[in-house]
């Protein structure tokens, strides 16, 4: 009768050690789907808000409809490039382009063509400045490039090759554009709001003397 019983209680031993085990192996298998289910969602959640930033950075920071840096953008832009410039002494130039008439395009072609003038400019202006130049949308018709490192001599070449680049460019409706374009270079201990001033002049006196050309507010000869 003891032999039975030892038999009967080690196999009640052995059974209860298999259930147990069994539940272990389940519950190690639970904890780790659940585990790779709650990293998957943190995750998950970390691309999300990493895409929304980045959405937002960009939206604060791009023109919509040109997709290139806009006004906010420039006004950060032009005093840290500033900065730069009084700390290492370089050179910084700031180019200001206005299309010409653009208010007739609007008028005779509706504002959707106006838009896809825009459209069609900054991405004719995009494709001949340098990796180093800060191309902007700064205002309806207005754009601005800053260019670190550029003396006047080199920002009036670079200006030259963006008016003809413009010049050359067909738009809807075969619309033909041209830009008046106005360009300085900074001083020390130049302000943004002295050289914005300056190179928006100069690009008025573009206008004033005809339009659909380079202007400085230093003596040509002298450059």
């Amino acid at each position: 009768a003891s032999e039975e019983c030892w038999e009967i209680s080690n196999e009640l031993v052995l059974t209860t050690q298999k259930a147990y085990e069994k539940k272990i192996i389940s519950f190690k298998i639970i904890s780790g789907v659940l585990s790779a289910i709650t990293l998957g969602l943190i995750t998950v959640v970390w691309f999300i808000r990493y895409y929304v930033r980045k959405r937002l950075e960009y939206a604060v920071s791009h023109d919509t409809l040109t997709r290139i840096l806009n006004r906010h953008s420039f006004n950060i832009y032009l005093d840290t490039e500033l900065a730069r410039y009084n700390r290492y002494n370089t050179n910084l130039s700031l180019v200001i382009f206005d299309i010409d008439k653009f208010k007739n395009i609007n008028d005779a072609y509706g504002h959707k063509a106006g838009d896809s003038v825009l459209h069609s400019v900054s991405r004719a202006v995009s494709k001949v400045i340098r990796s180093t130049d800060l191309f902007f949308r700064i205002g309806g018709e207005e754009f601005a490039i800053i260019a670190p490192g550029t003396s006047l001599k080199e920002s009036v070449y670079l200006s030259e090759k963006i008016r003809e680049a413009v010049q050359d460019t067909r738009c809807i409706h075969k619309i033909k554009v041209t830009i008046s374009v106005g360009t300085v270079q900074a001083t020390r201990k130049e302000t943004s709001e002295t050289l914005f001033e300056k190179a928006d002049q100069a690009m008025y006196k573009a206008k004033e003397s005809g339009r659909n050309q380079v202007a400085t507010n230093a003596d040509t000869n002298n450059i």
